[in-house]
């Protein structure tokens, strides 16, 4: 079918991509040579986003792979005039098919999570090619997956000054800028396309341009500015409140108007509006600092005890970014009139009176209880929402969460924590009256086991291959017996050591340190993380540019 799809329609792409998703072997290499062929001749930069869907069958990345391996190969042992990727001698490939081809399997090896490889070949296009724009952007997604968020930064920025007049490179420079920490620099990239004499932040929360703020709310998190970060999430929820308001106006114009198609259509969205990414991922951040501030208070403590454990490097780039806080607050004082002050939605809300909340729990159901209410697909909605009826004592809410998990990945190592943390609640909670019998009536159809110790013990035994699940038993051993942090320490570094645990990226080495600074696997000194993770960490993964950078 797709064959007489392709042979009436000769220039049409679509019949002959969608062929390669559902060959396999043979045929598929035979496709697929030919095709990556054409694309590297061409020189289209889109090439990799096209083999993407390919990735998740493992069968088909080794194909992949050695076709791209052979190309290069070819390249490399023939040169540009000794032959082309066919092995035709008579067919001479350009420099610039050499150039994508190079693009293309550093990509490749990115995805794969082979980092050194990646920037190989990468390197390799850049010294073939160091003015194309694409190189750069490549090279700068290799080094933001290898955690150097600095360099990705300045190599997107030198791309970015190759052609100032882009939108889509200024704004991927301007949010690789706030990755790196640089907000400043990202204000003033962002302020290139942005209305001529006002702040850059300002007129894009004017424009709801949600997906700034939440770069800048992760940036404020990672640098412990957890009023500003709360802030900035707070504006994106009232993106979505007035978007909730302008629907009654909406309402009555399709009304007047008789445009009944565009009434069902808004009907279908209020269903699904905070379903939206933006929505979900600045709820999950709200929720974990309004969680923060009830599991670690010192966190948000003004004077001394704010700054205790921190090294005298750290106290100082602490205090310089107070001050310049402070500066660019007297400055934004003086430049919006009062005015502005009061019908600019981004001056609503105050950094520090949002940290000093008294109910920190119900601001956090808030947002919570938004992404319930739509049934929301990400599980980690509905385990954050059980972290907050937990400390709300709300064991029925605790127990609607857990069920709606469970539908969505029973086997999720958060969900598991959940369940250890439900059983050792109901155990030592005095619960009365109807409460009382619905949670007696409803735990067992929830939970395999009643025993949280024997739970975990299972669980631990079914994942024993996981590095993600070995870190939520470890959290549990603590939850469950506080004496056991030894035993827990020496386990979690004999993990990181075993290298035939699937697993082991970055992104789950960077949550388990995250844990250790919050607590969740018990106390550990800087000396143990430092000289003992730390070390473990090289071993367990080929870049750890964020830990490094992290204890330095």
């Amino acid at each position: 079918m797709y064959d007489s799809i392709a042979e009436r329609h000769k220039r049409a792409a679509a019949p002959r991509r969608q062929l390669l998703y559902v060959l396999e072997g043979a045929e598929l290499s035979c496709r697929l040579d030919d095709w990556i062929i054409k694309g590297l001749r061409k020189g289209v930069p889109s090439l990799f986003k096209n083999l993407v869907p390919l990735y998740s069958d493992p069968a088909k990345v080794a194909i992949v792979e050695k076709l791209l391996l052979d190309y290069v190969k070819k390249v490399e042992n023939n040169g540009y005039r000794g032959g082309s990727f066919h092995g035709d001698e008579d067919e001479m490939e350009s420099p610039t098919s050499t150039l994508w081809l190079y693009l293309l399997i550093a990509q490749h090896f990115d995805r794969v999570g082979n980092i050194p490889v990646a920037l190989k070949y990468a390197e390799c296009a850049f010294t073939h090619t160091p003015t194309l724009i694409e190189t750069l952007m490549i090279k700068a997604k290799i080094y933001k997956h290898a955690g150097d968020y600095s360099e990705a930064a300045r190599l997107m920025d030198e791309a970015q000054s190759l052609d100032t007049a882009d939108r889509y490179i200024n704004s991927k420079c301007a949010k690789y800028l706030l990755r790196a920490g640089q907000m400043e620099r990202a204000e003033k990239m962002c302020a290139k396309f942005t209305r001529e004499g006002d702040r850059a932040s300002t007129t894009l929360n004017e424009m709801q341009c949600m997906w700034y703020e939440l770069e800048c709310a992760r940036c404020y998190l990672s640098e412990r500015q957890y009023g500003d970060a709360l802030k900035k999430v707070h504006q994106i929820e009232q993106h979505f409140v007035g978007m909730i308001e302008d629907q009654f106006d909406f309402h009555t114009y399709c009304l007047r108007k008789v445009t009944l198609c565009s009434y069902v259509q808004l009907l279908r969205l209020e269903d699904v509006l905070r379903t939206h990414d933006f929505y979900y991922q600045a709820a999950k951040i709200a929720a974990r600092i309004y969680l923060r501030m009830v599991d670690r208070p010192q966190d948000f403590a003004g004077g001394s005890t704010a700054v205790d454990g921190l090294s005298a490097a750290e106290l100082k780039k602490m205090k310089k970014q107070q001050k310049r806080k402070h500066e660019k607050e007297q400055e934004q004082k003086k430049v919006v009139g009062k005015k502005d002050e009061y019908t600019n939605p981004a001056m609503q809300f105050d950094a520090d009176a949002l940290v000093k909340t008294e109910k920190p729990l119900d601001d956090a159901a808030k947002f919570i209880h938004h992404l319930h209410l739509l049934g929301s697909k990400h599980i980690t909605a509905y385990n954050l929402g059980f972290e907050v009826y937990l400390r709300k004592q709300k064991p029925l809410l605790m127990l609607k969460c857990l069920k709606r998990a469970a539908t969505l990945d029973a086997n999720d190592p958060f969900l598991h924590v959940c369940r250890v943390k439900f059983l050792k609640y109901e155990a030592l909670a005095s619960l009365n009256g109807v409460v009382h019998d619905l949670v007696k009536e409803l735990t067992p159809t929830l939970f395999p086991i009643m025993d949280a110790v024997v739970l975990n013990e299972n669980f631990k035994n079914d994942n024993v291959n996981s590095l993600r699940h070995r870190l939520a038993v470890a959290e549990c051993n603590v939850i469950l017996d506080p004496s056991s942090e030894s035993t827990t320490k020496n386990w979690i570094m004999k993990s990181l050591e075993d290298e035939k645990l699937t697993g082991r990226t970055l992104k789950t080495v960077a949550k388990l340190y995250s844990g250790i600074q919050y607590g969740t696997y018990g106390s550990w000194n800087k000396e143990e993380v430092v000289k003992a993770v730390l070390v473990l960490l090289q071993a367990c993964i080929r870049q750890v540019v964020f830990f490094l950078n992290e204890s330095s």
